[in-house]
């Protein structure tokens, strides 16, 4: 296996395949998340007839806390898969390998 020098041009290929393939997973992940944020948010916390109190709003406030730590696992999730997908691309002059340190 030969070696090349890892170069900004194939830096930035090797970014740009990580990143789309991120957004590819995470925009319908953060569509979910919202949508379910929201009827959570309904669902524990209902919309009075009139004004928001207070108090109210911070129920609802307290809802998201319950949201954003699963949020942040879907996310670091869609991360590493997004990565492990982005391994296996095989560009037009080199690939990333991953070798033992020896």
């Amino acid at each position: 296996m030969t070696t090349v020098e890892m170069t900004y041009q194939r830096s930035v290929k090797v970014w740009w395949s990580y990143t789309w393939r991120l957004l590819l997973l995470l925009i319908p992940v953060s569509v979910v998340l919202v949508v379910a944020n929201l009827l959570l948010m309904l669902w524990i916390a209902p919309l009075p007839p009139r004004a928001v109190p207070l108090p109210h709003m911070m129920h609802s406030v307290k809802t998201l806390y319950a949201v954003v730590p699963f949020g942040l696992l879907v996310a670091a999730c869609a991360q590493i898969i997004a990565l492990r997908w982005a391994l296996r691309v095989r560009w037009s002059e080199f690939r990333l390998d991953a070798v033992t340190g020896d």
